[in-house]
């Protein structure tokens, strides 16, 4: 009911951007997979049941991609061993593997049989980093616990199944995502829907921090009886909607809502504009998640000093912060911000943030043993910090440490900062790539630059990262493609007599 609420205020903002087929596909495909998930019992059932619609889906939508982003955080994370004979198991199966399998691959596939631009097809810097970094990860990696105080035990098995999930997982959507898009028009498109999803997402996380209810939490605990998905911070419900944790749900949304400010020069409807950014907004509130609300702040303050390359943009923006935050503070919500936020005097879950830093300073410890390619007995050095059961490792940098050292980090940097380079070149005036374009790489930018914030607090966010980089790079794609045709026509157009 929440969705169709959604589906049915944003399908006048969403004929701007798509065709209404496809709006009606995805709409029609994230119903039938939603069902599924509530009906199933198990996720390999689910997987069984999901698996034909996203083959039928894809044989109807016009723009892969965009089904893709509409799909991605349909049910919440949750990984399936696939049996195998003669080895434990032949890969971890969860629903992105299953989306890149059923949709992406088929699309990757048809790429390289019938592009005619061999230049599309050719691997470039980014991805020749992108694959050393998920080789690297592969092999070298902190050693997950099998049980209490049990690392796993390391096998050449377990290093080539790593490799084929990232592969499929993270690097097919990458190379579909960056190749794939042949106008603004369907990059535009992709964005649009990815903001549709979030909307929906953020709707229904409203809803569950209001109620104090989480709607996917009974079918997460049907499918793994021992997960709790309820987390409270100060007596409030954390909401996660079909994300797979408050931290990823707030992250996403931030995302969703700078790529939003990219699109918002094509929508006329003031109303339409502030409706979506007050809806994501208020998602990110119930989220509860201090991280993703400094990264939508931040990435505000980039998308509007990269858009309009003035630091005297940065004072209006300043201001105008300054009166929302006011705003906020006065209203109903502000006694629950204040309580969470430490300059602001809060103490709620004040303990989590010294822990953070004890943990930082331990695992700094253990890095400077093995910089270069990680520990992979981190969780053994650090058993003394254990809380509630678990290590709670969430800053995303000190994961590649521990995991990959910092060749790791080098690989996966270098990755981010070529993704930054075309973005911030692509949104200068001298790119001559249009102000939609320009505006959408600036959005683009903001967005990467806020992930790796809140990757400090928030974990390894790889695919948003990997994602947002490929979207870079279609835009540079779609730029180079209209000045090769502007050339075109210029050079064809005859000389007048002098």
């Amino acid at each position: 009911m929440i969705a169709s609420a959604v589906f049915w205020f944003a399908r006048p903002i969403a004929a701007l951007f798509s065709a209404q087929r496809d709006f009606l596909c995805r709409r029609n495909a994230w119903y039938a997979i939603t069902v599924a998930a509530f009906l199933c019992p198990t996720f390999p059932l689910f997987c069984f049941a999901a698996a034909p619609i996203i083959i039928w889906a894809a044989r109807r939508d016009s723009n892969p991609s965009a089904l893709y982003f509409m799909l991605l955080y349909v049910v919440p994370e949750y990984s399936w061993r696939v049996p195998m004979v003669g080895i434990s198991s032949l890969v971890d199966l969860d629903f992105p593997m299953l989306l890149s399998l059923c949709l992406m691959v088929p699309v990757a596939l048809r790429l390289l049989k019938s592009e005619p631009q061999p230049a599309r097809r050719r691997l470039r810097l980014p991805d020749y980093a992108l694959l050393a970094y998920l080789a690297l990860s592969s092999v070298y990696f902190v050693l997950p616990e099998v049980a209490h105080h049990v690392l796993m035990t390391w096998t050449v098995t377990d290093c080539i199944r790593r490799a084929c999930e990232a592969f499929i997982t993270f690097y097919i959507p990458y190379f579909v995502i960056s190749r794939s898009h042949n106008n603004r028009q369907e990059l535009q498109d992709t964005l649009a829907t990815l903001c549709l999803a979030c909307a929906t997402m953020a709707a229904i996380a409203t809803f569950e921090g209001a109620r104090h209810w989480l709607l996917y939490g009974q079918m997460r605990i049907k499918w793994d009886p021992a997960f709790n998905p309820y987390l409270e911070r100060g007596g409030s419900l954390r909401a996660m909607a079909s994300a797979s944790h408050a931290l990823v749900l707030g992250a996403v949304l931030a995302v969703a809502f700078g790529v939003w400010l990219g699109l918002m020069p094509r929508v006329q409807s003031a109303l339409s504009r502030a409706a979506v950014i007050v809806l994501d907004w208020l998602g990110l509130l119930a989220a509860y998640s201090r991280g993703p609300w400094l990264g939508g702040l931040l990435i505000y303050c980039v998308y509007v000093v990269v858009s309009g390359r003035k630091l005297s943009r940065l004072l209006k923006v300043a201001v105008t912060i300054g009166v929302i935050g006011v705003i906020l503070l006065a209203s109903p919500l502000g006694d629950r911000i204040e309580r969470v936020v430490p300059f602001l005097g809060g103490t709620v879950d004040a303990r989590t943030i010294s822990y953070r830093v004890r943990l930082m300073s331990r695992a700094w410890d253990v890095i400077q043993e093995s910089p270069m390619l990680g520990d992979q007995y981190a969780y053994a050095k650090l058993e003394d910090l254990r809380a509630a059961g678990i290590i709670d490792l969430v800053n995303g940098f000190v994961n590649i440490l521990l995991d990959n050292g910092f060749i790791g980090l080098s690989l996966f940097l270098s990755f981010v900062l070529l993704g930054l380079r075309k973005g911030w070149k692509l949104s200068s005036p001298g790119a001559h790539a249009g102000s939609e374009l320009a505006a959408i790489a600036a959005a683009l930018v903001a967005c990467l630059v806020g992930v790796m914030q809140m990757m400090w607090s928030g974990g390894l966010l790889l695919a948003p990262t990997v994602l947002l980089v490929a979207l870079i790079f279609a835009a540079a794609h779609i730029c180079s493609q209209q000045h090769a045709t502007e050339s075109a026509l210029a050079s064809s157009v005859p000389r007048s007599a002098s």
